[in-house]
């Protein structure tokens, strides 16, 4: 959290330094208004006297230090799919995630499976999502999926992904 008191009238801006750790979630403009469109900034934020700011957001993600096991199966048609196996570690139990909360940039996926995928006992969770909703290029990327926790907590996690031209 951060304040800043006793603000002369005018006109400011507010920045924000990654922190370690952390991915980048969406900035939320707050009560007095101002633009988020660069990263990491609002600016044009107007005080006038008296003014009481509240709630500029710069919504950090936890980055869950889990290494996702993404595949890629290409298919000509609409039968794309990416395919990603979120397997349980000491660092992660996939158990602890709320399925309908998992999205990759606001999509949410076409099936999501529960299995035991790295035999260790815990029910590890396979997502797969619909290739064509993501518009990628053949070339490396890196997706961010996320999720609620049952605690409601909002994780990140990171998905090297791998397109290969149909």
């Amino acid at each position: 959290s951060y304040e800043f008191t006793d603000l002369r009238p005018g006109r400011y801006i507010i920045r924000e330094r990654q922190p370690a750790g952390y991915v980048d979630g969406a900035d939320i403009v707050g009560s007095l208004g101002g633009d988020n469109s660069l990263n990491d900034r609002f600016r044009r934020i107007i005080v006038g006297p008296g003014d009481d700011g509240v709630n500029y957001s710069f919504a950090e993600l936890q980055r869950l230090r889990t290494r996702p096991i993404c595949t890629q199966a290409f298919y000509r048609g609409t039968n794309q799919r990416i395919k990603c196996r979120l397997v349980s570690s000491p660092e992660f139990d996939p158990r602890t995630l709320r399925l309908g909360s998992i999205r990759i940039d606001g999509v949410k996926p076409i099936a999501v499976r529960r299995g035991h995928f790295n035999n260790d006992g815990i029910r590890d969770i396979a997502v797969f999502f619909r290739v064509s909703q993501f518009q990628l290029q053949p070339g490396k990327h890196t997706l961010l999926m996320t999720a609620k926790t049952r605690d409601g907590d909002v994780v990140a996690i990171e998905l090297p992904v791998t397109v290969i031209a149909g």
